[in-house]
């Protein structure tokens, strides 16, 4: 443990290392080697859900695991998916430019997959669109937002892309993570199914009362009531949808491109004949995956508008070349995705009605900051790559979401990671005081932040900016410390130090909010620590 202490402070802390270290080649390997270096901050920070069933309770997502998402990588920036499509992570000549370009796109593709999917622990799509009255259309399948996924095909220069629409195939989704034990026990919406018979109405799943109601016309947003040859839902970590995107998965990736003696990763496997494969393969933890990176190539990193010029490429490195500061960016490469187009003037691909619903666009553009800012440590403005890899430092646990009032959705709020609150001496936290940060030796893996507020008085924590993440909190003499609102306390991973610790008459009012304690990573043996700690009884 000493001398794990030792080549931290040495290696990392104080820059120390080989003088005849040569400049690192910007390739695939030195990027995925990056990226695997942050792999405790992605686990703890992206890839976290949230049960529905129990306000919203975070925990590591099992259906987008963090192998899977590097093999997945591999297959698409290394070795790419079709003739010429790459998922970008930089490359050599490019050099270190490339590479900053290469990280951002790879935030902006996992922003919006947390907001898609990961949230949900889903590979299918789920419910989220309901009736005025809170019942869910067993039509949903067909299409939410009044869209119609079996009639969203490919524009006619494509045309010969799209997957056919057989009215007579029958395919049902897979029962959701979270909808099975121990994550829920009770009855739940019976998947997203496709099956023939117009004249057949599915009915509706009434949430209130926990019951299918089947033969019982219920319309979705777009006026159906069956689900004939409506088995194009979301999969996937973006949720693709609709013909024209399995088409090009089949065209690209699958059987289509292998019978026509081009180059295949999945050869055996027919998007058309049977997408449901994608979370139901063998390899589905892969491909679930890959196909939301090929979408993100297609449609976004391929994206040019003719008219005003805009190319996704020239202004990915326009933005790595000013310093990461113009957020129009980012809201430009959202877009793209969510409706097809970079601005909010032109034309969208989608229907109008309860777009923020489906866009999300604070959640998006805070993912995307925090990925930056916690994961992958760099700031706006910033003058070079944190290109080294380092030891993961701590990463707080997801936030438990804030749910949004509407009583035409189940859909929860998708809440963005939790921003590291800047240090103690800057927050609003009153007139209050700290003292000076100490590091405690107790822990080889991880140095963990005290914080100690004794200068008495009320210490208020009610928001992001006031709250306390990755540290342990200590109040004393007399101090009262008051947590409402959405303010929290998060301590540090891999460390036997609680979240908040109460000594010497110190007071706690907790009104809302919450308090979370260590939880040791992987590898790490040392244990976690608890939430609150009272000490020596005098609190």
């Amino acid at each position: 443990e000493r001398r794990k202490n030792f080549e931290f402070l040495v290696h990392n802390i104080f820059g120390l290392g080989s003088t005849t270290q040569s400049q690192p080649r910007y390739d695939y390997d030195h990027f995925e080697k990056w990226v695997q270096s942050k792999r405790t901050r992605i686990e703890g920070t992206v890839l976290v859900s949230q049960n529905n069933y129990v306000e919203g309770l975070p925990y590591f997502s099992q259906s987008f695991t963090f192998d899977s998402f590097i093999s997945a990588l591999r297959v698409t920036a290394r070795f790419g998916v079709s003739d010429g499509l790459f998922f970008y992570v930089g490359d050599p000549v490019s050099g270190e430019r490339g590479f900053r370009a290469g990280v951002v796109n790879l935030a902006a593709f996992l922003a919006n997959a947390m907001v898609e999917s990961i949230v949900y622990d889903s590979c299918d799509e789920t419910y989220w669109e309901s009736s005025s009255d809170g019942k869910y259309p067993m039509s949903n399948s067909c299409g939410q937002n009044s869209r119609s996924y079996q009639d969203e095909t490919c524009p006619a220069w494509q045309s010969f892309i799209s997957c056919p629409v057989n009215d007579a195939m029958m395919v049902e989704g897979e029962v959701p993570v979270m909808g099975k034990p121990p994550f829920f026990f009770d009855d739940q919406a019976p998947q997203f199914q496709c099956r023939a018979g117009a004249e057949y109405d599915v009915g509706y799943w009434d949430p209130s009362t926990e019951t299918y109601v089947e033969n019982e016309p219920f319309p979705n947003s777009s006026g159906r009531t069956d689900v004939e040859g409506c088995c194009w839902w979301g999969r996937g970590v973006l949720h693709t949808r609709g013909v024209c995107n399995f088409g090009k998965l089949n065209f690209h990736l699958g059987v289509r491109a292998a019978n026509e003696n081009r180059p295949s990763i999945y050869p055996d496997i027919d998007f058309c004949f049977n997408p449901e494969e994608i979370c139901t393969n063998r390899s589905s933890m892969e491909i679930r995956w890959v196909v939301g990176m090929f979408e993100w190539i297609n449609r976004v990193q391929d994206y040019y508008d003719s008219k005003s010029g805009f190319d996704y490429k020239n202004e990915l490195l326009k933005y790595v070349d000013g310093g990461m500061l113009d957020d129009s960016f980012v809201e430009s490469a959202n877009r793209i995705f969510v409706s097809g187009c970079h601005t909010s003037l032109c034309s969208s691909t989608l229907p109008t009605i309860d777009m923020e619903r489906v866009t999300f666009e604070l959640q998006r553009k805070m993912n995307f900051k925090n990925i930056m800012k916690i994961i992958f440590n760099m700031q706006p403005s910033e003058n070079r790559p944190t290109a080294k890899p380092t030891r993961p430092m701590p990463t707080p646990e997801p936030t438990r979401p804030v749910p949004t009032p509407n009583p035409t959705s189940r859909r929860p709020t998708v809440s963005a990671i939790a921003s590291p609150s800047p240090t103690v001496g800057t927050a609003v936290i009153g007139n209050v005081d700290p003292s000076e940060s100490q590091r405690p030796t107790g822990s080889p893996v991880e140095l963990s932040d005290i914080t100690q507020m004794n200068k008495g008085g009320e210490v208020r924590i009610f928001d992001k900016a006031s709250s306390i993440s990755d540290e342990t909190l200590i109040i004393t003499r007399n101090t009262t410390l008051r947590i409402e609102g959405n303010g929290y306390v998060v301590a540090p991973v891999n460390s036997t130090w609680p979240a908040l610790r109460l000594s010497d008459s110190a007071k706690l009012i907790a009104v809302s909010g919450f308090v979370n304690g260590s939880y040791a990573g992987r590898g790490y043996e040392g244990g976690g620590g608890e939430a609150i700690q009272l000490s020596n009884g005098q609190s």
